[in-house]
């Protein structure tokens, strides 16, 4: 008898796993924008970068990567979403500069629950200055890593971003 019960808990807790809803997130999420309009940017000028997304549900955990020419272009500012609980402090103007990239990681380190991703959530604005020393041709920036993870740390299907190089001229 003991036995026989032991195995319909066990079939019931199986069966209710296969129903537990997965993570998901809608349409193309993630946007990687600049503000750069006609024929591009001359030595000395600014633009703007941006990260945004739509609706991201079940994450556990986000993180957003931007690669850029550190022989063209310098970061002067970044502005980073801090309403989206933090795993690390985002990279500084410094960091980034030095590096050709910047970053930041996105967890609930004290509760551990679901990162609340609504719709039309900015992640970042990064401001670039062209540097005076560039010369004129075709440099790219680019949104190398966007990675949304559930609680099993295992990447969330579904989610798409334009990543398409942002292209100066």
């Amino acid at each position: 008898m003991k036995k026989r019960f032991l195995s319909m808990l066990l079939t019931v807790a199986m069966a209710l796993s296969l129903t537990a809803p997965s993570a998901f997130a809608t349409g193309e999420t993630i946007t990687f924008a600049s503000n750069i309009t006609g024929s591009g940017v001359k030595a000395g000028e600014t633009f703007q970068v941006t990260v945004d997304s739509k609706e991201i549900t079940g994450a556990y955990s986000a993180e957003i990567k931007i690669s850029f020419d550190k022989n063209i272009f310098e970061v002067t500012n970044m502005v980073w979403n801090t309403s989206i609980p933090q795993s690390s402090a985002p990279t500084n103007v410094t960091e980034a500069n030095n590096a050709g990239a910047f970053a930041k990681g996105y967890v609930d380190n004290d509760g551990g629950e679901v990162l609340t991703i609504p719709e039309n959530t900015h992640f970042v604005t990064a401001t670039f200055k062209v540097k005076d020393t560039a010369t004129a041709g075709e440099s790219k920036i680019n949104l190398i890593s966007y990675q949304f993870t559930n609680e099993y740390s295992s990447p969330l299907s579904g989610i798409t971003a334009n990543t398409e190089e942002l292209s100066v001229n």
